[in-house]
């Protein structure tokens, strides 16, 4: 049974790495005003459900996830290394806009062509 849900969305990848950034102890709270908080709770949910981070997740009756995040596990740690900088970020972002969908793999890796290219 599908329920409607105000958490039925889209993975928002940069919500995903503000939320991971402040987990690791950055201020971002600046770039997160943008998120409703329904939005932050589900991208929360999903970053247990990864374990990239860790936590409870708890679904109420009406469809609302209530996310509890204690702090990155060692996945979560690199995943972020890998990203957290900006020019990073945006490297990665420019070229997985070519393809349109990718998977948490992809975007290491590229992210690993991203900084090696910057080494150079």
């Amino acid at each position: 049974m599908i329920v409607d849900s105000p958490y039925q969305m889209s993975l928002d990848m940069n919500l995903i790495r503000l939320l991971m950034m402040s987990l690791a102890g950055a201020d971002v709270e600046r770039g997160l005003m943008g998120y409703k908080d329904h939005a932050r709770d589900y991208h929360e949910a999903l970053l247990i459900e990864a374990e990239l981070a860790h936590g409870n997740n708890t679904i109420l009756a009406d469809g609302r996830y209530m996310p509890i995040v204690i702090c990155l596990t060692w996945e979560g740690q690199q995943f972020l290394n890998s990203i957290k900088d900006d020019s990073v970020w945006n490297g990665v972002k420019q070229r997985l806009s070519k393809i349109g969908a990718y998977t948490l793999p992809i975007i290491q890796t590229v992210a690993a062509e991203v900084i090696k290219s910057q080494l150079v």
